[in-house]
């Protein structure tokens, strides 16, 4: 009883950390929201007065979030608390999960299988696929699929290194041959792409191209929103069925299924944030932040309350966390809360 009692302490210590660490984060750009969201929790009034007259709000929520942990302690029974069962509740993670698909058919599950999976391909642990070059003149296609709640690694053979995000597919061939490099996408992926000013690189979307000929760039093209991709360094033009356009560093193109192209200046760090595995987020609607915490948790995410959805946020998510420690830093800064029944988790307003 002792040890599990132990074991309970130090699981709950460690989320009650992870959250204090999370809603100091919000903080730095949503003072005045989670402030008011920490002040509403029973514990901290009898603190409320002194620690408003002392320090400024964004200290205030880093000092009374220390008091919560040193109140729960004392107070709360660690078998029956909140936190744990959050964790209960909803206990998914992400991780390095794939699917290679090699030119004869033959699907290769890379979660299990390492080390030498064809001729000059190789996959390494830590969730990494490899490609060799060789020289030939025939061309051999793979496709590398990455399922909700995974995420991977490719190192293509001319050496452009692509980061792939959950429910994304690459088509690809095992070494270029000709003019160009072309490869298609259908999800989300960052690319830093191998100079090669004689083969321009291109990257096909159900609704448009990217081309590259050295450079840094993230593309999203996910069936159920815009596609999307956003330059970090070098240059790329993107061409749909009826426009062109050229990027910059800084600037990120969007585009529809009516070719369309729109052109804006973003945070670069903003839309490549997930390839670190953390998932940051400004002023983003709720339903764009429930969709990729479906992606990353293999989760079904639905609202059950009207408007919710549009309900903005700022923060960040750490995606090697549970899922549990995602809804419980938007529960605390919000409205809303996460109810579970069976594999779809409901949205509903507190």
């Amino acid at each position: 009883m002792e040890e599990k009692q132990t074991e309970n302490k130090k699981r709950v210590f460690v989320s009650f950390y992870r959250t204090e660490r999370s809603l100091e984060f919000i903080a730095q750009y949503d003072k005045e929201h989670a402030w008011k969201r920490i002040m509403q929790k029973r514990t901290f009034r009898r603190f409320r007065h002194a620690a408003l007259w002392t320090v400024g709000s964004a200290a205030c929520v880093a000092l009374l979030l220390g008091v919560t942990y040193l109140s729960f302690f004392s107070q709360s029974p660690f078998d029956n608390d909140p936190i744990v069962a959050l964790q209960k509740t909803f206990p998914e993670t992400g991780g390095n999960i794939a699917f290679l698909t090699l030119d004869n058919g033959q699907v290769v599950n890379l979660t299990t299988q390492h080390g030498a999976i064809a001729q000059s391909v190789r996959n390494v642990s830590g969730g990494q696929l490899i490609y060799e070059e060789k020289h030939t003149k025939e061309v051999q296609y793979n496709k590398l699929t990455i399922p909700r709640g995974g995420e991977y690694q490719l190192i293509l053979s001319d050496g452009t290194r692509i980061w792939m995000n959950a429910e994304s597919s690459l088509h690809y061939p095992v070494t270029f041959v000709g003019h160009t490099r072309e490869v298609t996408l259908e999800g989300e992926a960052y690319f830093e792409v191998a100079h090669d000013k004689q083969h321009p690189f291109m990257v096909h979307t159900s609704s448009g191209a990217v081309e590259v000929l050295g450079t840094s760039f993230n593309v999203s093209a996910y069936p159920d929103a815009p596609a999307c991709a956003t330059l970090v360094t070098g240059s790329v033009a993107v061409s749909t069925k009826t426009s062109n356009a050229l990027l910059s560093p800084g600037r990120q193109a969007s585009w529809e299924s009516d070719g369309r192209i729109e052109i804006r200046k973003v945070d670069t760090s903003l839309a490549t944030s997930w390839m670190t595995g953390t998932y940051i987020f400004q002023n983003m609607p709720l339903r764009d932040i429930a969709a990729q915490l479906s992606r990353w948790y293999d989760v079904d995410i639905r609202f059950r309350s009207a408007g919710l959805e549009d309900i903005r946020f700022t923060g960040g998510i750490v995606r090697s966390e549970e899922l549990a420690f995602a809804v419980n830093i938007i529960s605390e800064v919000s409205s809303v809360k996460f109810m579970r029944e069976r594999n779809v988790i409901w949205v509903e307003r507190k």
